[in-house]
């Protein structure tokens, strides 16, 4: 278990490889620097010159790293200290090694390469202007090898950050953990199969939309790893000479096996409900609005427990129907393994007849003994065996009443927290498109903050098959100023007047496919309000060109009236001077939007699998939405109050989950998605999103005690005093003030112990003191107060 230098000592062959790396990465990078010099570098989608040379540069140098961290895994020895440590999982990963042994790698600061800290260039050792690699951060050299003087101080840089990052992010889990466990403490799972608060106000009508617990989930989420129990049964039960199941005979037994299964298992109530699972389980793959509300709608007069048991149903539908799917899929593998082996297509019927005691030519083809072993799979007694394991193991995961599911639902999601990183980081592919991300972003989302750092609309569109059509909806929704179309902006002074002439670049609005022309602008110009122009103000004089004039030739224009009047109210003596007019104008026509909307700063086409969408940076998600060309049911946006406002709670409850699972999953990290859903949940299930902040959690929750000990204190308490409010002490901060037993758990129903006295009797066996006695009962009452349970 020791570690030594001989661990991270690389060989001839390891350096020579190495060299060739760093070799071929620098030339390919020397290549995109001279064509950004030359003009000649391919502008990636919505990047600049600039942007796009960081990003392909920046994308080689990371290349380098992982082909020296490849190296590394194949050169060194199975028995390398640092390579078992890696790869047993114990700690470390393979770019712990790569740094180690072959090349540190680029270091970054705020997820740029290095910054420029001097006049044009990052440090005084390099030339200006200077993009190479080693001049922007890239350390060639391994820790072993040692650093050069520069080398070490940019990988300084990106350890101060790394601290920094560290020390900060320690604070913000920590409160955004506690936030959480306030906001989710009481909820807990009830004998109807709701959760509740401890006001009995319904969170959730069934837990996780599936009644199971994440708690007993078995591998990747899923209630039972079916790999895992068939091995289980395998070992327990042997073949015994059986023939395994091919997909023919499975064909012929598994319905019935499945049917035999349910009848057995725990939680279904008589054969009517076994009918309907099987039928789910059997039929083809159901959608989500087949599986959607019409399943789950109760009838007037049916309780809450009504639909827990249809929605269970239609979960042990869904898994039934998985447990299917994985028994055909290895029927198919047995198939193929005896066609491997040379056994013909009804290798089956021929074991059949054999088993049977049949000589006939059938028999003769059968196959051997040996051969059946090497087929794996299942036989007929250990498919029935493994179908009710499966399902009964099922029914063993459903969440039990009283269990603390909001608690063990905040963990989930703080707990995380601490493992993520404050950066900012690229977004599906798309260099220059920052989202934020790590524990800014899980902020944002559990604040439900009215404005966040990146909102990005992804826009599907009707024609997602054609750039062209792409470029023309790209056009209609990103905001184009005149600044962005006009070849020139000029201004004229001559003695009797002056103007601004506007002239138009109309190569780059064909290019861009903007559709707008000369009278468009126009009146794009006439309808800003902030200009102030008159009609008679504007000339067009050519099909590209048009002229704002500025002077008291076309009469007095009400922007220089207005202006004129709150100049002089102010004691101003040049107001009149149509020079400082001119002057403001030509600061602001380039400003002016004359197409797209104004709130979407820019829409970039991204292409995914043959299949164009865009992502704009931006707000209005209803009027992207309404775009020609724009698949509206299909347009997603992250920020969660846009949704609200534009679609309503349920699609800001589904930009909840989704956010943080993608937050999270951006981090190589998974929660169960039971957890995300309650949150959302908590979070809108007032009919608004509330954030978990003192602000929303005042809106959840009743309790004064529970405000106050969360946050303001005083202020709780004195607003509850003057106004004479009472806590009824159902909740687990306040039972824990009062010294109680919380509400959940073992708490969540109390006992009410009916002790009746045995009447006294006489020598002769007759009660003493008569009928009385006779009815006389003593009634105790244990472990108040007395708390009945939800039904």
């Amino acid at each position: 278990f020791s570690i030594g230098i001989g661990d991270v000592s690389p060989g001839p062959a390891l350096r020579e490889k190495k060299q060739e790396a760093v070799n071929k990465g620098y030339s390919l990078c020397d290549g995109h620097i001279a064509s950004f010099h030359n003009g000649s570098l391919v502008l990636q989608a919505g990047c600049d010159a600039d942007q796009t040379l960081e990003a392909k540069v920046t994308g080689e140098l990371n290349k380098i790293r992982e082909e020296t961290g490849r190296v590394c895994q194949r050169e060194l020895g199975p028995h390398n200290s640092t390579l078992v440590m890696a790869q047993a999982g114990s700690k470390g990963s393979a770019i712990n090694i790569s740094q180690m042994v072959a090349c540190v790698g680029q270091q970054t600061v705020g997820g740029q390469r290095a910054p420029e800290g001097f006049l044009e260039r990052s440090l005084p050792h390099f030339a200006r202007r200077a993009r190479e690699p080693a001049a922007k951060g890239f350390v060639a050299n391994s820790f072993y090898t040692g650093l050069t003087p520069t080398e070490f101080f940019f990988h300084t840089m990106g350890g101060r950050e790394g601290l920094v990052d560290t020390a900060v992010k320690t604070a913000e889990t920590g409160y955004m953990s506690r936030r959480l466990m306030k906001a989710l403490e009481d909820l807990s799972a009830q004998y109807d199969g709701t959760v509740r608060n401890s006001s009995s106000a319904i969170v959730q009508l069934v837990y996780g939309d599936d009644g199971l617990d994440p708690v007993l989930m078995e591998g990747s989420g899923k209630p039972v790893e079916f790999a895992r129990a068939m091995r289980q049964v395998v070992a327990e039960h042997p073949r015994g000479g059986a023939t395994p199941l091919g997909a023919k005979g499975l064909g012929s037994h598994l319905e019935a096996v499945l049917r035999e299964a349910l009848t057995e298992a725990d939680g279904l109530q008589g054969m009517e409900q076994v009918e309907r699972v099987l039928q789910d389980a059997m039929g083809d793959l159901m959608s989500d609005a087949e599986l959607g509300a019409g399943d789950l709608a109760l009838a007037p007069g049916t309780s809450p427990g009504d639909g827990t048991r249809r929605s269970f149903e239609l979960a042990l539908g869904q898994f039934v129907r998985a447990l299917r799917q994985f028994c055909e899929k290895i029927a198919a593998e047995v198939d193929a393994r005896a066609a491997t082996v040379g056994l013909g297509t009804d290798w089956e019927a021929a074991a059949a007849a054999q088993a049977a005691g049949d000589i006939g030519a059938a028999a003769a083809a059968a196959p051997s003994q040996l051969d059946l072993e090497l087929l794996g799979g299942l036989t007929t007694a250990q498919l029935s065996r493994f179908c009710l394991r499966c399902v009964r193991k099922l029914a063993r995961k459903r969440v039990e009443p009283g269990s603390a599911v909001g608690a063990v639902g905040a963990q989930s999601i703080g707990e995380p927290g601490t493992q993520m990183t404050l950066k900012t980081f690229h977004f599906a592919g798309v260099a220059s498109m920052n989202v934020t991300l790590g524990v800014p972003r899980i902020k944002e989302i559990i604040n439900a903050s009215k404005n966040i750092s990146t909102p990005i609309i992804r826009v599907e569109l009707l024609n997602d098959k054609d750039e062209t059509a792409a470029r023309m909806v790209k056009a209609r929704i990103e905001k184009t100023t005149l600044g962005d179309v006009a070849s020139s902006v000029r201004s004229v002074l001559l003695k009797r007047r002056c103007y601004i002439e506007i002239r138009l670049d109309m190569d780059a609005i064909a290019k861009l496919q903007l559709r707008i022309d000369v009278f468009s602008v126009k009146d794009k110009v006439l309808e800003a309000p902030k200009l102030k122009i008159d009609k008679d103000q504007v000339k067009v004089i050519s099909r590209d060109t048009f002229l704002v004039l500025v002077d008291g030739a076309s009469g007095p224009t009400r922007g220089r009236a207005a202006s004129q009047a709150a100049d002089d109210s102010a004691g101003g003596r040049l107001a009149g001077n149509p020079f400082f007019r001119l002057q403001a104008l030509r600061a602001a026509l380039p400003g002016v939007i004359v197409r797209g909307i104004a709130s979407v700063e820019r829409a970039v086409i991204n292409q995914d699998k043959g299949r164009y969408h865009l992502l704009v940076e931006g707000n209005n998600m209803a009027e992207v939405m309404g775009t020609e060309g724009v698949l509206g049911e299909q347009t997603k946006t992250n920020h969660v109050m846009e949704a609200e406002k534009t679609l309503g709670i349920e699609a800001a409850r589904s930009t909840i989950i989704d956010q943080i699972e993608f937050t999270m999953g951006s981090h190589g990290m998974s929660i169960d998605r039971r957890h995300s859903m309650l949150l959302a949940d908590v979070m809108t299930y007032k009919g608004e999103v509330l954030g978990i902040t003192r602000f929303g959690i005042a809106k959840m929750k009743e309790s004064v005690l529970m405000l106050a000990s969360f946050e303001k204190t005083t202020d709780h308490l004195f607003d509850a005093a003057l106004h004479g409010r009472v806590d009824k002490v159902d909740g687990v901060s306040e039972c824990i003030i009062m010294g109680m037993p919380a509400p959940v758990g073992t708490g969540g129903f109390k006992l009410i112990q009916h002790d009746v006295a045995a009447p006294a009797v006489d020598a002769r066996g007759r009660p003493r003191g008569g009928k009385k006695a006779r009815r006389r009962a003593v009634q105790s009452f244990v472990d108040e107060p007395l708390v009945e349970p939800l039904t």
